[in-house]
Formats: structure tokens, C-alpha cells, sequence
């Protein structure tokens, strides 16, 4: 089975359910002077619920956490000779960029200069 790319944070989410749950029944009994017959009858307009609606499904959206994955993956660094065209390749050093002298060529001595930096993935 593959796993998914995010983590769902399960218990908050059944605590955010469980506050909506007591705020709406709380509502519409009559609690915060909604439909249950208060002295403030305040009932709802459709734009009002949408805004709940929207703001419960932000709020169950915020617990939703994506993970980097944890491929192994290999940063590839290629150098070049400028004279006589030698291309040798090795793992990827924190300060490589494309255009910096590199390590001197094996044939000639020639300092190389890095062409290409690529990530190479490792199937497993």
C-alpha cells in the first residue's frame, strides 16, 4: 500500500468536531440565542452559515501537515574539461554552482569547470 504524501492529525480533528458539535447544537437549541426561543431571536442568514461552513473546513483543512519525502536521492555534480572534453561526474558539495573551477582534469591538468548539477533518484 502506498503511503500518502501528508499525515492527517486524527485527535484534533475529533476535538474540533466535538467543539462544533456542542457550538451548533448549542445554537440552534437556543444557548447563544439562536432558534430556541430566546428574547434575541437571531436566526441565521444562509451567508452566515456559509461563513461556518468555510471556516470549519479551514480550520479541519489547517490540521492537515505535508511531510517532505524521505527518497533517497542523490545530487549529482558534472564537471568538464575545457580543453580536451573529459566529463566526470561526482556527489554534489554544499558551494557547487554551474561555471565553478573544479578539481584539475586527469588528462591534461586542465582545471574543469562545472556544466550540470542534477538530482539522480535511486530506485529501490
Amino acid at each position: 500500500m502506498e503511503r500518502l504524501p501528508y499525515k492527517f492529525d486524527f485527535i484534533r480533528f475529533i476535538v474540533l468536531l466535538i467543539t462544533f458539535l456542542i457550538f451548533f447544537s448549542l445554537f440552534f437549541v437556543g444557548g447563544f440565542g439562536g432558534f430556541g426561543g430566546s428574547t434575541f431571536r437571531v436566526t441565521p442568514g444562509i451567508a452566515e452559515l456559509m461563513i461556518l461552513v468555510v471556516t470549519v473546513l479551514a480550520l479541519v483543512g489547517s490540521f492537515v501537515r505535508v511531510e517532505p519525502s524521505k527518497d533517497d536521492v542523490d545530487i549529482i555534480t558534472e564537471s568538464r574539461c575545457p580543453s580536451c572534453g573529459f566529463v566526470y561526474q561526482r556527489r554534489f558539495v554544499n558551494g557547487d554552482y554551474i561555471t565553478k573551477q573544479d578539481q584539475p582534469c586527469p588528462k591534461d591538468q586542465t582545471p574543469t569547470v562545472i556544466h550540470k548539477i542534477y538530482v539522480q533518484s535511486q530506485q529501490k
